[in-house]
């Protein structure tokens, strides 16, 4: 995905990942909210916050939730500087971090980054699929997103067709 891309939807981000079955591979997600689209993701064997350091590596000035998997320190202090972060912690502190009205609202958001990846799951059979063609067909998925949001954007705006004809 493109730095510019990145930065035209970095609002609401939401990051999290699933295990793919019958591998022992993570499909880490970066979604964004507001907009309800993919904008990257990495298939790894590594911590969820190593790969969101990589995923979130060009982006500033966002929003971003996180789950408990990516409450660790480092994580935390590094993302800080760039970005508001709404990570609940573990435990008791994590019930807390919900007792605040707008984190409870704010956290919500997150839900939907889960219902993309159950449809991503039913969408692509992942079990015993290979590494690259899993990549392909996310890949085709975000294509397909992109140039939907293009033809809306320019279904919406018809003066920008003649922009882009000049």
């Amino acid at each position: 995905m493109s730095k510019k891309l990145k930065r035209l939807f970095s609002t609401l981000l939401v990051i999290d990942s699933s295990e793919i079955r019958g591998k022992k591979k993570r499909l880490h997600l970066l979604y964004e909210a507001r907009e309800k689209v993919l904008l990257d993701f990495e298939i790894g064997n590594n911590k969820e916050v190593e790969h969101a350091e990589i995923i979130l590596e060009d982006i500033e000035g966002s929003i971003l939730l996180a789950d408990r998997g990516y409450w660790q320190w480092e994580f935390i202090e590094k993302m800080k500087e760039k970005m508001k972060l709404y990570v609940r912690p573990r435990g008791r502190k994590g019930k807390e971090f919900m007792e605040r009205e707008i984190n409870r609202l704010i956290y919500s958001k997150r839900w939907e980054i889960e219902w993309y990846i159950e449809r991503l799951k039913q969408r692509i059979k992942m079990r015993g699929m290979n590494e690259r063609t899993l990549k392909a067909q996310i890949t085709y998925m975000l294509l397909g997103q992109q140039l939907t949001m293009l033809i809306d954007a320019l279904s919406a705006h018809p003066k920008m067709i003649r922009l882009i004809e000049k």
